[in-house]
């Protein structure tokens, strides 16, 4: 259960560290296929191979991972270079990631129909007949000050009951929670919202890109389940060496399907690579029409195609 969560701004401003070590300081905007890391120096900043990972800190203090990295160009003007990387994932918290080390304990997400694949509608609700309860719930804010009652209250409520399901299996425990997001309330109002999470707990923690090769993995079956393409997005993970309860999980932005995203763990399901951010796998079931994955990806745009075309 948590307030709401701010969001990552589209373009973070601070200092980036290339493959070579050089520095310099650069602009990222996230914006799905369309991210840009650009980085200007008053020297030419040495290229580097496709596939590298760039690290940055931005000026408000947040550790920025870039992976699988692609340069593309730039502009020499003779006093200032400017150099362009584009990013296939971005990660942002309070500490960089190191892909290739495994260190993912757990990696979380949403699809479009978890809160139809998971009607749990108990969860929340309203009190239809509040004038009984009322008194009870004001008793402490009274103790403060009197607070007055009317002839119609209404009173919502969250259970706290956050677990839906939880399920071992062969890439590890697979659970769905309720992560509710509410305001205190004021003059204008409050709300309380709810985001329904799928958390994946490998046994053994696990590089990045086997982490995404198994949240691909449910998405694909939770795509079959609920007969249409599952858009997949908000996107954390959390890391073993994070023993402070207060660090936050990581944020993941993708840009494209990452070029490192091959068959993997996932040729055990008949997944083909995933490529420009698509998925394409030969899943077939009861000769039904296969599934689409789609990862959504900044600024509302998506990629998408069926599954077995």
């Amino acid at each position: 259960m948590s307030k709401r969560r701010k969001r990552t701004p589209s373009r973070i401003f601070g200092t980036y560290t290339l493959p070579s070590g050089q520095s310099a300081p650069g602009e990222l905007r996230l914006k799905g296929s369309a991210s840009l890391l650009s980085l200007y120096s008053g020297r030419k900043l040495p290229n580097f191979s496709d596939g590298s990972c760039i690290q940055g800190t931005s000026y408000k203090g947040e550790r920025l991972t870039l992976i699988d990295c692609v340069p593309f160009g730039g502009e020499w003007s003779g006093t200032w270079h400017r150099f362009n990387v584009f990013p296939h994932v971005v990660v942002v918290g309070d500490d960089h990631l190191d892909p290739s080390k495994p260190c993912i304990k757990a990696i979380h997400f949403t699809t479009s129909d978890l809160t139809t694949l998971f009607y749990d509608s108990d969860a929340f609700g309203s009190v239809i007949h509040t004038e009984s309860v009322i008194d009870a719930v004001l008793r402490e804010h009274r103790e403060m000050r009197p607070v007055e009652t009317g002839a119609m209250p209404v009173i919502m409520y969250f259970t706290g009951k956050d677990r839906v399901a939880e399920v071992p299996t062969a890439i590890g425990k697979v659970s769905v929670h309720h992560r509710p997001r509410w305001t205190m309330g004021s003059p204008k109002g409050l709300s309380l919202k709810n985001r329904i999470v799928v958390s994946i707990e490998p046994e053994q923690s696990v590089t990045f890109e086997d982490a995404a090769e198994r949240m691909m993995a449910i998405a694909c079956f939770l795509s079959m389940a609920a007969g249409r393409a599952q858009v997949v997005s908000h996107i954390h993970v959390t890391r073993s060496e994070a023993t402070d309860r207060t660090q936050k999980p990581l944020t993941i932005h993708f840009g494209l399907a990452p070029i490192w995203w091959t068959p993997g763990l996932c040729s055990q399901f008949g997944y083909s690579p995933v490529c420009f951010g698509r998925v394409r796998a030969s899943v077939v079931v009861g000769g039904v029409q296969p599934p689409r994955v789609v990862v959504r990806l900044d600024e509302g745009e998506e990629r998408r195609q069926s599954i077995g075309s």
